[in-house]
């Protein structure tokens, strides 16, 4: 009898630790520097005609016209070639973020407010390694049903049939969330570009999410979904 009650309690121990919902960590503000950047970038217009240039050049030039700080992480020579971040760019009347984002996407590149500076790099340098992380999601698939009571309307005297119905058919009630409603949500208000990188993926399985994500955006995940619940 007391090996039975031992093993039923590590039983219960151990799906508790697995159906326990994931923490949800604060977000901690922006700093005002950070702020006053992205404000910049974001309201300021810009126009760029970059023709076969080299990338430090093009971060340099937009940092000038800009007045913001824009560090080039070295070390992306390391990772990629020289002839491949070459800048061969037009735009015209563009929001400086936008125009910043369009060319740090055409090479893979990713930017992260640093120390004062927005600083870019390569992905892994920005973001970290990505990691696989499971979410329950069962509790988001599971609705509700609503009973609504008959619609109750009042006879018209105008109408030459007074008798009728006085009962209306309920409405229809919404369907559930599928799992592929919840993967759209995440890939839209969550990650931003990242989803594009081929070693990031998510997938629905059994009312779980497995995602392969950076540590960051798993944080954005955690809100999302905490938002949903």
């Amino acid at each position: 009898m007391v090996r039975f009650l031992r093993h039923l309690f590590v039983i219960f121990a151990a799906s508790s630790v697995f159906l326990a919902p994931p923490r949800v960590h604060a977000q901690t503000p922006d700093p005002p520097a950070k702020i006053e950047l992205v404000q910049k970038l974001h309201t300021l217009k810009i126009s760029l005609d970059f023709q076969d240039i080299p990338i430090e050049e093009a971060i340099a030039f937009i940092a000038e016209l800009t007045d913001t700080n824009l560090v080039l992480d070295p070390k992306i020579f390391l990772k990629i070639p020289r002839e491949r971040l070459r800048v061969h760019l037009v735009v015209r009347d563009l929001p400086a973020w936008d125009a910043l984002s369009l060319l740090l996407n055409i090479h893979g590149l990713q930017a992260s407010f640093r120390r004062g500076v927005l600083f870019i790099s390569t992905p892994t340098r920005i973001l970290g390694k990505p990691k696989v992380v499971v979410y329950d999601i069962r509790d988001l698939l599971l609705s509700i049903r609503d009973f609504p009571g008959p619609q109750i309307r009042l006879k018209d005297a105008s109408q030459d049939n007074p008798t009728g119905p006085l009962f209306g058919e309920p409405e229809e009630s919404s369907s559930p969330d599928s799992p592929g409603d919840i993967v759209d949500l995440v890939k839209m208000h969550t990650g931003g570009s990242t989803w594009e990188n081929r070693r990031i993926s998510i997938s629905s399985l059994g009312g779980h999410l497995i995602v392969v994500q950076y540590a960051s955006v798993h944080k954005e995940i955690q809100a999302l979904l905490q938002k949903l619940r």
